[in-house]
Formats: C-alpha cells, sequence, structure tokens
C-alpha cells in the first residue's frame, strides 16, 4: 500500500516534517550559543548537541522527560552529548509547544 502510494505518503510526511523543522531552527537560534543541530533536509529527525559544561544528552533527556517532552539519548548512538528530536510524529503546534520547553530548558542549564 505504501509503494502504491508513495507521492501521498511522502507529500503527507513532508507536510507535517518541514514545518516542524522551521520551527526548530526559529526556536534554536535564541540559544543558538549552546547547541549545535544536526539536519539532513526532509528526515524525520534531528540530533541536537548540547553544549553547556556538565549536561550530558542523557541528562538533558531525562531533565526533558520530567517535562513530559520526549527524545532520544544521544548515548543510543554511541555519544552522550545530546539528544536526538522527532520532527514527524506530532503536528506544528504541538511542536512548538514542545521546543518551547527544550529551549527554556536549555536556557535554565546553560545560562544558569
Amino acid at each position: 500500500i505504501l509503494l502504491r502510494n508513495r507521492g501521498w505518503v511522502r507529500e503527507r510526511n513532508l507536510g507535517i516534517i518541514m514545518p516542524n523543522v522551521d520551527t526548530m531552527r526559529r526556536l534554536t537560534s535564541e540559544v543558538g550559543d549552546y547547541v549545535s543541530i544536526s539536519y539532513v533536509e526532509y528526515m524525520p529527525i534531528l540530533y541536537m548537541r548540547v553544549k553547556c559544561e556538565g549536561l550530558t544528552g542523557s541528562s538533558f533527556a531525562n531533565k526533558l522527560l520530567g517535562r513530559d517532552v520526549l527524545t532520544v539519548p544521544g548515548q543510543y548512538f554511541g555519544r552522550d552529548d545530546g539528544v536526538r528530536v522527532g520532527l514527524g510524529s506530532v503536528d506544528k503546534d504541538v511542536f512548538e509547544t514542545a521546543m518551547r520547553i527544550v529551549i527554556n530548558t536549555i536556557s535554565e542549564e546553560c545560562r544558569g
């Protein structure tokens, strides 16, 4: 079914992913000194590397989990310096709410 409807599936997925990418880019600019983003265009995930002294990907993911934001610690990918963030599972409004929590958490942790 997916192969027969490949064009529709692709458009649907990009319709979710691309607004979230735009939101991510806009909001992470607020904390640009403390994060770097690895993102390949049109992919449903990004990797957010956090540049705060003493904050690992695992500890950051746990802080976000405590605020009801789910991410995957980089530890599961062989590096514990950030988190993987999904872009294709929620709509723009939900994603923006989650990203604001991410940005606030980074601000609290990195700016003190």
